[in-house]
């Protein structure tokens, strides 16, 4: 467990009290939703989609300096892993889900690929246009938006279908499993998780 995850739940035995009562102590009436917001954000440290996170330190009798000096631990932490980890790549970017039979698990190279490494010794304009025709490799046309590059860890840059430049982010975006979602795609998460294969976030 990271050290988030640890200060929480050993809390928890030292006042009796349960994860679902503690999730009702802060706000939740879905206490199976309250239960997986809560254990998403101690093992992430990503606030985002758990509102109620400022209120542990109340509710569980912790210090306030301890409980933010563990969470901002466990952020470094996890982002640390994921800079070890990271890999240049394009990913697709749809609206829709092409077709029915277009799942995560049956097809991940239609919709991403990894960079060679040598792509990114070449000067930067001979760079992305290498990047593009890689990504065209990708069946881009069908139905695809665009494609987003993920340079460097903190660094992306967003492409329509044509492979225009529309968009470059200076900072750390998490690498999406895959742009593509049921309902209209939204900007990728930041500083916590993909965004989701389902119609909805919880």
């Amino acid at each position: 467990m990271n050290p988030l995850q640890l200060l929480i739940y050993n809390k928890l035995k030292e006042v009796y009290l349960s994860k679902p009562e503690l999730v009702r102590s802060l706000g939740y009436k879905n206490v199976s939703k309250g239960i997986r917001n809560l254990e998403s954000f101690l093992e992430s440290g990503d606030p985002k989609g758990f509102p109620f996170w400022e209120q542990i330190p109340e509710v569980l009798n912790l210090s306030p300096e301890t409980f933010n000096s563990t969470l901002k631990q466990t952020v470094l932490a996890n982002e640390e892993e994921l800079r070890k980890k990271f890999k240049p790549s394009v990913v697709l970017r749809f609206d829709r889900v092409p077709t029915a039979v277009w799942t995560l698990a049956l097809a991940p190279s239609i919709w991403k690929t990894e960079i060679p490494e040598h792509i990114q010794s070449l000067p930067y304009e001979e760079e992305l246009s290498e990047v593009v025709e890689i990504a065209k490799g990708l069946d881009l046309a069908y139905r695809a938006k665009g494609f987003t590059y993920f340079r460097k860890f903190d660094e992306s840059i967003d492409f329509d279908k044509e492979g225009a430049v529309v968009n470059k982010n200076k900072e750390y975006i998490l690498e999406p499993v895959a742009y593509l979602t049921f309902k209209k795609m939204g900007k990728p998460d930041k500083r916590g998780g993909p965004p989701r294969f389902s119609s909805s976030k919880t």
